[in-house]
């Protein structure tokens, strides 16, 4: 349930990254490429817990 809980936490922050920079609609100004930052930042996380999960379903 615990891992469940994570990937709910990490896709919503993906999904809010992911309008933050959409709502900002460029990479041109500083709040822009900030954004895209934290987008690309939230999507290395998003595959990076289902990777985990996907490894921990194979092991176990």
């Amino acid at each position: 349930m615990g891992r469940l809980c994570t990937l709910y936490r990490v896709a919503k922050r993906f999904k809010d990254c992911s309008d933050r920079y959409y709502d900002i609609g460029s990479r041109r100004t500083l709040e822009g490429r900030k954004a895209w930052k934290d987008l690309v930042r939230a999507e290395q996380v998003l595959f990076q817990v289902i990777e985990d999960m996907e490894n921990e379903q194979a092991s176990g």
